[in-house]
């Protein structure tokens, strides 16, 4: 049986929200620390656009290699948004229901990380003072924090995705 486009593009969302949870899990069962990584962030935006541009590729496979800029977005926006969504849903499951702890804990190194990282490219101290004043107010592990996060990741993944789209539509048989 043939499968829908949303159909594909669903399914690998559904793989990518699966995967990003198990890098968020397996994480924080071998060391909570390691969500503070940068290259962390590197590995799941990695994720994301490869599966969004393989969801645009099986959805161009189906039409007989054609496919317009819209329907590429699209299913490179389904994809994403669906997996961010379950690793946002992961992370607040755990950080606001079974650890709280560990959610409190990650604020504080977040705000030492950002305190080193001003002193480290020049910040004056009364700088550095308001703004770890700042952020002790903050929490990052909110709910309200971690929709806002997502929400934000998905914008910054759908710019991308607009470029990817640009680049893979193809509307007629005659173009390259």
């Amino acid at each position: 049986m043939k499968q829908s486009k949303k159909s594909i593009s669903s399914n690998l969302g559904l793989n990518l929200g699966l995967i990003l949870t198990a890098v968020t899990v397996s994480s924080y069962a071998i060391n909570t620390e390691l969500l503070l990584k940068w290259w962390l962030g590197l590995i799941s935006l990695f994720l994301a656009i490869t599966l969004g541009v393989i969801s645009i590729k099986k959805n161009k496979t189906i039409s007989g290699g054609l496919i317009d800029f819209k329907s590429a977005f699209t299913s490179f926006f389904i994809t994403t948004s669906i997996g961010i969504g379950i690793s946002v849903l992961s992370s607040i499951i755990i950080f606001n229901i079974i650890d709280v702890d560990s959610a409190t804990m990650l604020n504080e190194k977040m705000i030492l990380i950002q305190k080193e990282n001003m002193i480290k490219f020049g910040a004056s101290e009364e700088l550095v003072s308001k703004t770890m004043e700042e952020l002790k107010d903050k929490n990052n592990f909110s709910i309200s924090s971690q929709i806002q996060g997502g929400v934000f990741y998905l914008a910054f993944i759908s710019l991308i995705g607009l470029i990817v789209s640009a680049i893979m539509k193809k509307s007629n048989a005659n173009q390259i």
